[in-house]
């Protein structure tokens, strides 16, 4: 058995990570975030993954669920609080949410995957609203799929998007 520790200071305090058992929110429920983003912002942090239903253990592909957001807040990395699905009025498959505070405009900005790649923006960080820009980075087969987005702000204030692009069956049968 091998798992993973992470230590970290918070507000003076130490925060030990680790994943042998399942990390459980304020109401004692597993948390349901995945392959997502924590952003700080005025003393709270915010936990934005992709939802399963609250699975417990890691579920090989296909899914029994397909998987929409969460999004979660703290103030400390310990305590979680769900705050529920920043974007139910957006149907279908949502994942890898990658989240950034813009300063300039004061809103938070999302970019997740739904069959393409799309954007959200949020004064609260909790409740996001699709914004008008909508980009396609999908490549179909028989040249691969992208996967895995990374959102980068420069010092000029200038964004960055990135990620990966898979070959054909690459980690899929």
């Amino acid at each position: 058995l091998s798992f993973f520790l992470c230590a970290s200071v918070v507000v003076g305090r130490t925060v030990t990570i680790h994943n042998d058992r399942p990390r459980l929110d304020v109401d004692g429920n597993v948390v349901d975030a995945h392959d997502g983003k924590i952003v700080h912002h005025n003393g709270t942090y915010f936990l934005y993954g992709e939802a399963y239903g609250n699975q417990t253990l890691a579920t090989p592909y296909p899914w029994k669920q397909w998987p929409r957001l969460n999004v979660y807040t703290s103030p400390d990395l310990i305590s979680w609080r769900l705050r529920g699905d920043p974007l139910p009025m957006v149907t279908g498959t949502l994942w890898i949410p990658n989240v950034i505070y813009h300063e300039p405009t004061q809103r938070f900005i999302m970019w997740f995957g739904n069959g393409a790649w799309s954007t959200a923006t949020s004064a609260d960080g909790i409740h996001f609203t699709p914004a008008n820009m909508h980009f396609s980075s999908r490549v179909d087969p028989p040249h691969g799929s992208t996967d895995g987005t990374g959102i980068f702000v420069d010092d000029d204030g200038t964004g960055y998007v990135a990620f990966a692009s898979m070959p054909p069956d690459f980690d899929e049968p």
